[in-house]
């Protein structure tokens, strides 16, 4: 596990997140088959809360009295460089931020639970288990999110917003339409499908106005994709979701609080065989 081998050598403060993570995955350029020599690593993942975070009121906190409690969000922490010679970015999400994002179809958080297998650095149960019905966060709500990311790069790329950036933007906004058809027509997402039209992009074959055409010729396609594609539901099953996240806690803290026991117990009534 890269965040508990940074933490030994004094580089990851762990007082900044509550556990080890329980999934932690590289992203980024080597994920999508695209790594060039001496490129960092882009660490991500999620860990799991302490119980008394996710319920404040076990501890006799009262929700709308004295400070307000957030709990624990996320950790982040960029170039973090080792004594090999390597650099890290982490950011470690907490499962109950990780769950809601992904429900919301944050294209950084789906594309967490895809990541290929070569990527992942370390699963326990929880992990195995939020990894294993990673489809079931896809929906039809991906489309506003990845096709917004997508015209966001384009628009900073048209402004000149970090002009010596151009070359990555167009190829992070057609990466992204490429996933989002992906999504839509096939109910997942591989993301070292589409090497060498992004390899092509990183190797400046591609002007910006090819990227802009090609991205806005394509949208009508995706918006009629979306509204019949049968491989993915229109939302995702929140109830199914909370289930699953129950689980998780359940299996990290090894019991629940009995109100939300008793939420769980009647959520498993219906979703234990999915």
């Amino acid at each position: 596990m890269i965040t508990k081998r940074l933490s030994q050598k004094g580089l990851v403060h762990m007082q900044g997140m509550p556990m080890l993570p329980s999934y932690e995955t590289i992203h980024g350029s080597r994920a999508y088959g695209l790594v060039k020599e001496g490129a960092d690593y882009d660490v991500l993942g999620f860990c799991v809360p302490y119980m008394d975070d996710v319920f404040p009121h076990i501890k006799g906190k009262i929700r709308g009295f004295g400070p307000r409690h957030t709990g624990f969000q996320q950790y982040v922490h960029h170039h973090i460089k080792d004594d090999e010679g390597k650099e890290y970015d982490l950011t470690i999400y907490s499962i109950i931020k990780f769950f809601n994002l992904a429900s919301q179809g944050n294209p950084n958080i789906i594309e967490l639970m895809f990541t290929p297998d070569h990527c992942v650095t370390h699963m326990d149960r929880v992990g195995t288990l939020v990894r294993g019905k990673a489809s079931r966060f896809l929906s039809k709500e991906c489309y506003k999110p990845f096709l917004g990311y997508a015209f966001g790069q384009l628009m900073k790329a048209e402004k000149g917003v970090d002009p010596d950036k151009v070359q990555k933007k167009m190829y992070h906004a057609v990466r992204l339409s490429l996933q989002l058809e992906e999504i839509l027509r096939e109910g997942t997402l591989t993301l070292d499908k589409h090497v060498e039209t992004l390899t092509d992009i990183r190797a400046g074959n591609w002007d910006l106005d090819e990227a802009l055409h090609w991205c806005r010729d394509r949208k009508p396609m995706l918006k009629r994709l979306m509204d019949e594609s049968n491989a993915v539901p229109d939302k995702p099953d929140m109830e199914y979701l909370r289930y699953r996240l129950l689980m998780c806690l359940e299996i990290m803290w090894g019991e629940l609080p009995d109100d939300t026991r008793r939420v769980y117990d009647r959520l498993s009534t219906t979703y234990q065989w999915t």
